[in-house]
């Protein structure tokens, strides 16, 4: 009996990888969206809405660092007002890195806010298309 489940996770992996690629893709080149490379130099989120990018942008990696003794909130957005993080608390002397493996779309761009001066240090990476 325990032959036969090897048998069948073999066949299943074999399916999964050399069949179907697309199976267990998360993080492959072979999804390359954009481009153009965004810089992911650490940056100090301003307190006011600003622009990254104008174009269609691919996120895959957001790390966000709140280098205060209190909480402080970072909010971004596409081009159209879609929120990927709505104004997010950031604990006290706290970093978060959130991955999207396969990329989330912005369309029409990136903006990205901070909802208290000095507060919130981050970077993003990214690709426009």
């Amino acid at each position: 009996m325990l032959k036969l489940y090897a048998l069948a996770l073999t066949l299943l992996l074999t399916y999964g990888v050399i069949i179907n690629p697309l199976v267990g893709a998360s993080g492959s080149t072979r999804f390359t969206y954009g481009n153009t490379a965004m810089t992911d130099a650490i940056q100090v989120v301003p307190t006011s809405p600003t622009a990254l990018s104008s174009t269609d942008t691919y996120i895959f990696q957001v790390t966000v660092a709140n280098v205060t003794g209190t909480a402080a909130t970072i909010t971004i957005t596409d081009g159209t007002g879609k929120y990927l993080l709505a104004a997010t608390s950031i604990d006290a002397n706290t970093t978060y890195v959130l991955g999207f493996p396969e990329g989330v779309k912005m369309t029409s761009g990136v903006t990205w806010s901070a909802g208290t001066s000095n507060a919130i240090q981050a970077s993003l990476r990214s690709r426009r298309l």
